[in-house]
């Protein structure tokens, strides 16, 4: 059934008001679709997979991405690969990268689609990249002046015939402060920025752990919480949603598909890893979640019980396959991952980039996920909030032996480090600076041109001990 929505001041909305039951694996649902009118029903707007989805659907793969006034960030042009993996210090920038692109991206939805700017009250946006957002500009704060420096991200895509296609979105402070004021320009290329059913891009900070409960929410609600970053809130809506029939859907065949999805995914890897999510409107207040894990001897436990690197995991991939955004931005994934599990992560990713046509960028310390990622992703270093190096082999190299963050190599023929380390300690501002290498014999100690070149180009000082008493 369809009803329309009238809101005071604004357009009328046509919804449609659709059953959503458990999904159940061992039972096969009817597929004639039941309507009901009760009050417990969920509303899912009708325009779901309509007008919005056709604008996202114009949307070209990105050959680079340009950052320019925001947090580290001066100025910063980011190639893109269709999994581009950055690494570098703390502080380096590489956060600021992914919520530079979810910002842009969001604030651009608001946007209506005769227009090219829009003023948003922090209360209306959906995501902030800080509790204070107008603070977030490179060194500065962001002003209302249009002569004065905004955010600036440039979203650039290859078209046919090399020829290059580039949407700009800027943002400055609202004349009274109490929000931003949003540009977009750039022809053809903006138009999958102005709409607000799909998810361009989807950001996934790190998980610290789920609520306790979480009540059904509506997809627009649920979208919007999504967008804001917070997981750990609506982890299990968006698992619900996943498992049962979407707007335009006649019968569970896509919704066991999303799932069969889901959990091929997350056992690439947790191998045998099984996520059930159900709620019985006569019964429940909230949503049961609950995983089965082979190494538990298979007894179902809450979902909120999971290892936090069993959460992340469920988390990027439940993301990706409902709303299946064009942008994947992954912060540290690796955090709570065994160094397997982090190679499993990047090759799942890799797949999974190619399946649903997404372009993830991922941040990371871990030289686990650098050498489980194929010749196809990208690895860039950052540090300063600039791009520092882009050569796979040396950014490999610098992670194996700890040097990304430190301005020294000291290479020890020993095997045993502990005396130079005692030594070194006795200056700890110089300590933090050396990363201690051991090279289990002189003979060992790497002496190629890549070495030679990356040491002078990065301004990074070699030093050798040996024992030869």
């Amino acid at each position: 059934t369809t009803s329309t929505l009238r809101i005071a001041g604004s357009k009328s909305v046509t919804v449609e008001v659709l059953k959503k039951n458990p999904y159940r694996p061992d039972i096969k649902p009817n597929p004639e679709p039941v309507l009901f009118d009760e009050a417990s029903e969920l509303i899912a707007f009708s325009s779901d997979r309509g007008e919005g989805s056709s604008k996202a659907d114009r949307w070209s793969k990105l050959s680079s991405v340009q950052i320019k006034n925001f947090k580290a960030i001066d100025s910063l042009t980011l190639a893109l690969a269709d999994v581009t993996i950055l690494v570098g210090p703390n502080g380096s920038g590489k956060s600021s990268v992914l919520q530079a692109i979810h910002w842009a991206a969001r604030a651009a939805s608001y946007i209506e689609p005769k227009k090219q700017t829009e003023v948003i009250s922090f209360d209306r946006l959906d995501y902030s990249p800080s509790s204070e957002p107008l603070k977030t500009a490179h060194k500065t704060e962001l002003l209302s002046g249009r002569e004065t420096p905004p955010t600036t991200v440039v979203f650039i895509s290859s078209q046919e015939e090399d020829e290059l296609s580039a949407a700009t979105v800027k943002i400055w402070a609202a004349r009274n402060r109490s929000g931003i004021s949003v540009s977009i320009d750039g022809g053809a290329a903006v138009t999958p920025f102005k709409q607000r059913t799909e998810l361009i891009t989807a950001y996934i900070p790190g998980l610290a752990g789920l609520s306790e409960k979480e009540t059904i929410l509506v997809q627009p609600l649920l979208r919007r919480q999504a967008a804001s970053g917070d997981a750990g809130g609506v982890l299990r809506n968006i698992l619900f949603n996943l498992a049962n029939r979407q707007p335009g859907e006649v019968d569970y065949s896509a919704a066991e598909d999303r799932v069969a999805k889901l959990t091929r995914l997350v056992q690439m890897v947790h191998p045998g890893v099984v996520i059930e999510v159900s709620f019985d409107e006569r019964e429940d207040f909230h949503i049961n979640a609950t995983f089965l894990d082979e190494r538990l001897e298979g007894e179902k436990r809450p979902l909120e019980s999971a290892a936090t690197g069993v959460l992340q995991v469920v988390q990027i991939f439940a993301y990706l396959v409902l709303f299946r955004p064009k942008l994947l931005l992954i912060d540290e994934p690796d955090a709570h991952l065994h160094p397997d599990k982090q190679e499993r992560l990047i090759e799942a990713l890799e797949i999974a980039a190619n399946e649903f046509q997404v372009q993830a960028i991922l941040t990371t310390h871990s030289p686990h996920i650098a050498r489980g990622a194929s010749h196809s992703s990208k690895l860039v270093w950052i540090k300063n909030g600039q791009v520092v190096n882009e050569d796979d082999e040396t950014i490999m190299a610098l992670l194996g032996w700890g040097g990304l963050d430190k301005k020294i190599l000291f290479f020890v023929e020993d095997e045993n480090t502990q005396p130079i380390r005692a030594i070194l300690k006795q200056w700890p501002h110089l300590y933090k600076q050396i990363a201690i290498c051991r090279c289990f014999g002189v003979d060992n100690l790497p002496r190629n041109s890549m070495l030679k070149g990356f040491i002078e180009d990065n301004n990074l000082v070699l030093g050798e001990i040996g024992n030869h008493g």
